[in-house]
């Protein structure tokens, strides 16, 4: 909030998780149509969701304990 106070800029907000799941909309030619379901496996989290809309999203599920990219990334620490 200081940096951006300091620097009169605006803060943003963005939802982490919802930008890993819209990133297949930014470029034309592999655009998704809305409502699509997202598969999400970044490093700490795994979700299944469907997605309505930029901010309209439905978990449909999720992990209880180690998610996707965690075991992705201890496999590769050990090759």
């Amino acid at each position: 909030l200081q940096l951006a106070a300091t620097a009169d800029l605006p803060l943003l907000q963005v939802n982490h998780v919802e930008a890993h799941a819209l990133v297949g909309r930014l470029l034309p030619e592999s655009r998704c149509a809305f409502p699509f379901l997202a598969l999400v496996a970044s490093g700490g989290h795994t979700l299944l969701m469907l997605v309505e809309g930029a901010g309209r999203r439905t978990l449909l599920g999720t992990t209880q304990d180690d998610a996707m990219g965690e075991a992705f990334d201890k496999v590769a620490r050990l090759l």
